[in-house]
């Protein structure tokens, strides 16, 4: 085939995820679309290597689709359907190219290589597109920055590019992106339309989800952030973009999407940066935007001054990450500049203001010990209600620090984070403790964790309290605490809490882990 004809070739890149949102593969397709690529997006939420259905209708978009390569972007958590996909290609299309890119082939590119020509890592906006001219020019893809690929049975890994500085250069994208496909559960593939996105999508497809920042100035051992920062040493730990320009995005987001009804900001650190800076953006989105947003930060960024800017401006609800209420844990083990006492002098700041908590915990650490498990469900119970926790099972992800760590001193706890789904935690009486003390009164978990401390087997009136218990969480703590916590984010307005409420029913109130 000519570089004329590859020129107009088609890119297929697939998110290997169950939903919509993937703001990485976002990025890569409109800098592709940018350049004339004919690049497009497919989504697989219900694949299944075992239904015959999907794969052959699978089968019949890709023969007409003729890609030049297929892109495939996936986390841990999404490996093993990301290794069924990938054999099903192969075996079906085997002249076609694979590459895989995302947090997984980053951190453990050699795993990917099992199943993909290449896989790249790192920052990858431009080296796709150097690996995209490549393939359509009829060289060598193999001098492409950050590409890794198997030669002579070992990996080759290629000079890493450095990270982009001016984030601002990064194409704006549409909140239902064009060229974009989902293979849905009646196994047929769709373009997605208004109609499918509100169906499909998070939150009925009414939150706009974005990055004002790249980066993390925190590097905690068990985080991928932790690993990055060791890969890009010389980089800014927290670049921004313009506030002109994220404010351009949000513009053309209103232009397009009246249906939006909140944004949510995924940066790792929202707050990091200049008052100045804070001021200009919160000034610049009360008067331009005008809509709820949520945003989350360490507790070590909050103060009083922030907080009401944030409020003024619309925030609905500021997330920040507990992990653990252990000193111990967060000092030694974590690495995290951030304490007991931080957390619970932000959380009466956020109350303050009028805002709800909302936060997450790390549970099944193998370097935690009861007592400090107890001391994260004592910090939970005196977190103002209403609260929201996030409880999350620890993955140990190759690369981080605290996968090192655990491989030295206790291999046999670890367990394979490769399609580990980390919203499951493991089912012991001090896990459930912990996700009972997000909802229960104080006083009710007093007592239930005086009756564990002298009855942590199980036996007589610990066991009996502790079903009692997380049947009255069910029936009515529960429900009534997610209520009022929406509520809150809501100014406390009955009315805008009913109009909110179907956006969480499915997506926090039934499947996340809360």
């Amino acid at each position: 085939m000519t570089s004329a004809n590859n020129s107009q070739r088609n890119i297929l890149l697939i998110p290997v995820q169950d939903n919509l949102s993937h703001l990485g593969v976002k990025y890569l397709h409109y800098t592709l679309l940018g350049k004339g690529f004919q690049s497009k997006q497919l989504f697989l939420p219900y694949f299944s290597a075992n239904d015959p259905a999907i794969l052959n209708n699978l089968k019949e978009y890709i023969s007409k689709l003729d890609p030049l390569y297929i892109g495939l972007s996936l986390t841990s958590m999404e490996y093993h359907r990301s290794h069924d996909l990938a054999n099903f290609l192969k075996k079906t299309f085997p002249d076609i190219p694979i590459i895989c890119g995302g947090v997984h082939p980053t951190v453990d590119p050699e795993s990917c290589l099992s199943f993909a020509d290449y896989a790249m890592v790192g920052e990858c906006e431009f080296s796709l597109i150097d690996f995209t001219n490549a393939l359509i020019n009829g060289v060598d893809v193999k001098a492409v920055d950050n590409l890794c690929y198997m030669e002579d049975g070992k990996m080759r890994k290629n000079p890493l590019a450095p990270a982009i500085k001016d984030l601002d250069e990064l194409p704006i994208f549409d909140h239902i992106p064009t060229l974009t496909y989902i293979q849905r559960k009646d196994t047929k593939i769709y373009e997605i339309t208004r109609d499918i996105y509100h169906r499909e999508g998070r939150f009925q497809g009414r939150t706009y989800e974005m990055l004002s920042s790249r980066g993390c100035a925190f590097s905690c051992t068990y985080c991928t952030n932790n690993y990055f920062n060791k890969m890009y040493p010389s980089n800014k730990r927290v670049r921004r973009r313009s506030i002109p320009n994220i404010i351009e995005e949000l513009e053309q987001m209103k232009r397009n999407d009246h249906e939006i009804m909140q944004i949510v900001f995924h940066d790792s650190s929202f707050l990091i940066g200049t008052r100045e800076y804070f001021k200009e953006f919160c000034e610049e989105y009360k008067k331009k935007i005008k809509l709820p947003f949520i945003v989350s930060t360490m507790p070590t960024t909050i103060d009083k001054e922030k907080l009401d800017l944030l409020k003024d401006a619309g925030v609905s609800w500021v997330t920040m990450a507990l992990q653990t209420g252990s000193d111990r844990v967060n000092k030694d083990i974590y690495k995290r500049k951030s304490y007991r006492k931080d957390f619970l002098d932000a959380t009466k700041l956020i109350k303050a203001a009028n805002l709800p908590v909302k936060s997450d915990v790390i549970m099944d650490n193998p370097f935690e010990t009861p007592d400090d498990i107890i001391l994260t469900i004592e910090t939970i119970m005196e977190t103002p209600k209403p609260c929201l926790y996030e409880i999350f099972s620890l993955a140990l992800l190759p690369g981080t620090e605290l996968f090192e760590r655990a491989k030295r001193e206790c291999p046999e706890k670890m367990e394979d984070p490769r399609g580990k789904n980390f919203m499951k935690f493991q089912q012991n009486y001090l896990n459930t403790l912990v996700s009972l003390a997000v909802y229960l009164p104080k006083s009710i978990m007093g007592i239930l964790l005086k009756l564990y401390k002298s009855d942590s087997n199980g036996s007589g009136m610990f066991k009996v309290a502790l079903s009692i218990a997380k049947a009255l969480s069910v029936v009515y703590f529960k429900p009534k605490n997610l209520f009022y916590w929406l509520k809150l984010t809501r100014g406390d307005s009955f009315i805008e809490t009913f109009r909110i409420l179907p956006l969480y029913v499915k997506d926090y109130f039934t499947y996340r882990n809360l």
